[in-house]
């Protein structure tokens, strides 16, 4: 017990008080770290449930998949980036535009990121045909 007592000899109430918030802060981290840990966990496993689904050609459940994937990790720019190849397949071009922009804003260095900044461009040039497709047309009448 007297041990235990020596280390605070001749610190003064503000050098206690210092250690003890620097050492609730290191709680407060290794907290949150085992939480968003456990919450990427169960969002790879929706990720990788969804997967499976797009997989075999059910989109509809594969993007329910991918959304409880963002839902219990909205920090997982893998899980946006697949919620748009979902939304996409299901005509939903504006909710997969939304999702490959989160994923890019998210993590823009990752391969998610780079492989939704190719899904946005890729789809920007198909519109940007048919565009011209329909005024060609217009204009040859």
């Amino acid at each position: 017990m007297n041990d235990k007592l020596t280390v605070w000899e001749g610190m003064t109430m503000a050098d206690i008080t210092d250690r003890i918030k620097s050492a609730l802060g290191q709680v407060r981290k290794r907290a949150k770290r085992n939480l968003a840990t456990t919450a990427h966990k169960e969002a790879s496993q929706f990720l990788e449930k969804g997967r499976k689904k797009y997989n075999s050609k059910d989109y509809k459940l594969a993007a329910k998949f991918f959304q409880k994937a963002v839902d219990a990790d909205t920090r997982y720019a893998m899980a946006h980036y697949y919620l748009g190849l979902a939304r996409y397949k299901l005509n939903d071009s504006a909710g997969a535009h939304r999702s490959w922009e989160t994923t890019i804003e998210l993590d823009s260095g990752s391969d998610a990121a780079i492989k939704a900044d190719k899904k946005l461009e890729q789809h920007k040039k198909r519109t940007n045909r048919s565009v011209n497709q329909l005024e060609d047309r217009i204009k040859n009448r």
